[in-house]
């Protein structure tokens, strides 16, 4: 009876599906992310990073990871807006009663 090794024999078709598996979870991230951050690049630097992804994945995924998503801006939670005032409350600094009565109504 032949004694099985312990680790198996890697053939090529397991290298080739494992290569093809990260290959496609490389170019599923770069989509997640580009999506998830909204993210619109000029279409040569795009085509070049899905070409580098789907070419080199083992090198290519830790410097996209490192270097390829852009700065984002962020929008201000609270807009300062400042209210418009009359030329009396700008001139006094305060409310004059009379404009209290309108604001209200």
């Amino acid at each position: 009876m032949p004694q099985q090794p312990i680790i198996p024999v890697l053939h090529l078709s397991y290298w080739l599906s494992l290569h093809g598996l990260v290959v496609v979870a490389s170019l599923v991230l770069y989509v997640a992310i580009s999506l998830a951050r909204r993210q619109r690049r000029h279409p040569s630097a795009a085509i070049g990073w899905v070409l580098f992804l789907a070419l080199l994945p083992y090198l290519a995924l830790p410097l996209f990871l490192l270097f390829g998503t852009r700065k984002t801006v962020r929008l201000p939670r609270h807009p300062r807006v400042r209210p418009q005032g009359s030329a009396d409350e700008e001139a006094h600094g305060a409310v004059v009663p009379g404009e209290i009565a309108q604001r209200l109504e």
